[in-house]
């Protein structure tokens, strides 16, 4: 009986491809593993995805190669990433890449190995130099690029000619950059120590002023030597020229070492587990019982900011590795990373496994190897970490559940992290625990439906209180009774606090894209008439657009509200804002975090770090600095401009407005200092402003939940969003028409908006349409896979001339 395998390859292709399995890898070959194979005109990397008896009605071909001695993939992740081709519409391979870390992917490298030890009589000299190379070689094989560069192109025959004769095979590795990290560390040469004393003893004889040189000496003699540069550095009297100046005396010198790993400096003290209180010890013990009875189930923690949810994460991941269980740990940015890092690092020490995007490929590469190997039990990171090879997992926690960052836009599969863990904790059997200050809408929806049971924290822990907010009313202070951008009781609070040694965090939200129009008579922002989220403004063409249905209306000359002419373009940046601030305060140190301070590997932890030591008195930044912070010295937070999320052109504009203030306006006040809000606004009569300002969630999302159910949107209905792409403004345009007419084919009662221009209508020399579809909620997995493979399949049936030039990108459960 000849046996088959199902190989998934990393191509934009939905099918799995079959293969005839070679008798002598039948017994070494099993789901799981990657094999090379030949696929059209090439050889490619793919994963077996099933093992099979079943001969297609067609001509198979053979597995080249079997690539890894045992599976790198899991039956349960092989399930896992079948789930997402076919829910969010992306081929197989492209699930599985997004699942494995570089060095286990699918890129490889082409090897020529020698397969006999001695060079043979009779051979031709070229074959003979190639041989002899091979033979001499490390490992006897040479890589193809290698061989490329040594004898050219025309090496391709000779290798041909030697694999015929069995002297020589070619095969496939892996392809693995490895870089290790390193960094500089400073030491005493040797007779540094007594030269230090000679220099010292030498300058004070001359009885001048110490140079700044000696000073630095004297103290390096105090601190002792060996230290990394980065750690000297910290004070600034030892700069990149002292340090010169001392070595060029023979005193220290420098050594390139491997970094250590960026855990290794943390302190592991289980001691220090906090006791729970009541609310925390009951949601604790919910959350225990299918843990122990090994069972799927959804939690979502709801609790008010400073709550303590953190608290019941670590005693139920606690419980999890007592069990003998795996545990993985999901947060929304990066650049929480660090801090969740700490507090868990405290109570678990090297068990943890860190992975994020801004490590090197060794360091992910290690990271997944400790995990996949069982050397480490608790993963670590934003959304990618999802895919951690986390063994016997029993628990995932997923921090800040609402967080719109667990969003993958591009490249495919566009999944969201969170409904992906919810995914594998029950094709694991694993506890999910997701938890919010402000849940989304989908998971309070779930709680009604049955399928997520509710947990609450409803009181700050260790008798913290919740913060007071103020919304102040930039239409009552113009000119003399501004200060920049601030407001005047806004500037006199920061004053205040500065002069308290206390620490303040203003957030300043900058969309990335949509400029908006906004009357400064009365703060009233123009709206689509049919969709409830804000009109885009297009400067180019003068033009207000809804990017959902494709209403448009030319710039108005006055306010449709109060007929004022005083409606002016918003839109600046946090550069200009840091320098106002620090022109306002100047008596008051700034750090601000953004996308530009933030985009070397450390840039999140050493902005954070240096404010958490007290280093700077305001840390202003875009909404990196309403996440999951805890600071117990910061007691005040000011939001310079509250409105910007209402001019975002979304259904959840309200929702992400409640979420962005209500998170920041927890930073305040988190320990025994009480703290203070402040939320600047052109509109406060906006009742999401009430809401925050009485900290009540419960009452906000009772009117949205309605609101959504109304005008059929998320969580009543599933919403698909098709994006077109092309260099050609007339057929992307024809495209999505198309389009629309195949959904309607597929399914007439399909609810479409659209299809009409983005809101970034040129990208990169592309022009850009978008179109959203609703579908009822009952749609699950298997009837969004089918409608959309039939909309597919009409579609190419019926696609206008040229379209293969547009690209089309699906975004199921769109944001």
């Amino acid at each position: 009986m000849q046996n088959f395998a199902d190989v998934a390859v990393p191509l934009n292709v939905r099918d799995v491809f079959t293969y005839r399995i070679p008798k002598k890898k039948m017994e070494i070959l099993s789901v799981g593993m990657r094999v090379y194979i030949p696929f059209q005109s090439r050889m490619v990397i793919g994963m077996v995805v099933n093992i099979h008896q079943k001969k297609p009605p067609f001509k198979v071909k053979e597995i080249a190669q079997v690539l890894d001695e045992q599976p790198i993939m899991s039956l349960e992740m092989i399930k896992l990433t079948g789930w997402m081709s076919a829910y969010y519409f992306s081929s197989y391979g492209e699930a599985i890449q997004a699942a494995l870390p570089a060095g286990l992917n699918f890129i490889s490298e082409t090897f020529v190995r020698a397969d006999i030890p001695v060079i043979p009589p009779d051979m031709k000299p070229k074959e003979t130099e190639i041989l002899q190379a091979l033979v001499e070689a490390p490992e006897m094989k040479i890589s193809m690029d290698e061989m490329l560069r040594r004898w050219g192109n025309g090496v391709k025959r000779q290798i041909s000619w030697l694999q015929k004769k069995d002297f020589v095979s070619v095969w496939e590795e892996p392809k693995v950059k490895v870089t290790v990290r390193t960094h500089t560390v400073w030491y005493w040469s040797e007779g540094g120590l007594e030269k230090s004393q000679e220099l010292i003893t030498k300058e004070e004889k001359k009885n001048k002023k110490q140079p700044k040189w000696l000073m630095a000496l004297e103290k390096l003699l105090e601190m002792g030597l060996p230290k990394p540069k980065t750690d000297l550095r910290q004070d600034e009297l030892f700069s990149d020229y002292v340090l010169k100046r001392i070595k060029d005396e023979h005193v220290i010198s420098e050594v390139g070492e491997e970094a250590p790993d960026e855990i290794s400096s943390l302190l592991h003290e289980p001691h220090l587990l906090k006791t729970l209180n009541e609310e925390q010890e009951s949601a604790y013990e919910q959350i225990l019982e299918p843990l122990r009875k090994e069972e799927f189930k959804s939690f979502l923690l709801f609790g008010v900011t400073g709550s303590g949810k953190t608290e019941v994460y670590i005693h139920a991941l606690k419980s999890a590795l007592e069990m003998g269980k795996g545990g993985l740990v999901l947060v929304p940015e990066i650049a929480l990373t660090p801090q969740t890092m700490r507090r868990f690092y405290q109570i678990f020490g090297n068990q943890i496994a860190i992975l994020h995007s801004r490590q090197n490929e060794r360091q992910r590469y290690e990271a997944w190897l400790a995990l996949h190997r069982g050397e480490k039990k608790i993963a670590i990171g934003p959304r990618s970490a999802v895919f951690a090879p986390v063994q016997n997992l029993g628990i995932i926690l997923v921090d800040e559940e609402h967080d719109q960052s667990y969003k993958q836009e591009d490249p495919a599969p566009r999944y969201h992290g969170r409904d992906v863990a919810l995914m594998r904790g029950y094709f694991e059997n694993a506890v999910v625990v997701c938890g919010s200050a402000t849940p989304s809408m989908n998971m309070l929806h779930n709680c009604t439906r049955g399928k997520s049971k509710l947990l609450e924290l409803s009181a700050r822990h260790a008798g913290a209180t919740m913060p007071t907010v103020k919304v102040i009313d930039l239409k009552q202070y113009k000119g003399k009774a501004m200060k920049g951008p601030l407001a005047i009781p806004v500037y006199l609070a920061i004053k205040e606090r500065l002069e308290k040694k206390e620490q303040v965090i203003i957030l300043y939200n900058r969309r990335g894209f949509a400029s908006f129009l906004i009357c400064h008579s009365c703060g009233e922002i123009p709206q689509c008439p049919n969709c409830s989220v804000s009109l885009t403004y297009h400067k180019k063409t003068r033009q207000l657009r809804c990017h959902y249905c494709g209403h448009s209306t030319r710039e108005p000359q006055h306010c449709p509200a109060c007929r004022e002419k005083d409606l002016q373009e918003m839109g600046s940046g946090t550069q200009k804002i840091e320098e106002e601030i620090q022109d306002l305060f100047p008596e008051g140190s700034v750090l601000r975090m953004d996308q530009d301070t933030t985009s070397g590997k450390d840039g999140h932890s050493n902005i954070l770090g240096a404010f958490g030591r007290g280093e700077a008195d305001i840390l202003l930044g875009t909404q990196l600095v309403s996440k999951g912070l805890d600071f117990p010295n910061v007691t005040l937070v000011v939001v310079v401009n509250s409105d910007t999320e209402l001019a975002y052109p979304s259904y959840r504009s309200s929702e992400r407005m409640y979420q962005m203030l209500s998170q920041v306006s927890g930073r305040s006040g988190r320990a025994d200092k009480p703290g203070e809000v402040f939320l600047q606004t052109w509109k406060p009569e906006q009742q999401t402003f009430q809401f925050v300002r009485h900290h009540d969630f419960k009452g906000f999302a009772r009117q949205e939940l309605q609101f959504r159910k109304t005008l059929l949107y998320p969580p009543f209905m599933k919403l698909i969003k098709f994006v077109f792409r092309s260099g050609n403004e007339q057929l992307v345009g024809r495209v999505a028409g198309q389009m629309k007419h195949s959904i309607y084919k597929t399914y007439s009662k399909a609810i479409i908006l659209g299809p009409s221009p983005a809101a970034l209508y040129r990208v990169n020399r592309k022009f850009v349409w978008e179109m959203f579809v609703k579908l009822p909620q009952t749609f699950g997995t298997q009837n969004t896979a089918n409608f959309l493979e039939a909309v597919h399949t009409h579609y190419e049936n019926n696609k206008p001339e040229g379209a293969s030039s547009v690209r089309i990108n699906i975004h199921v459960d769109s944001l």
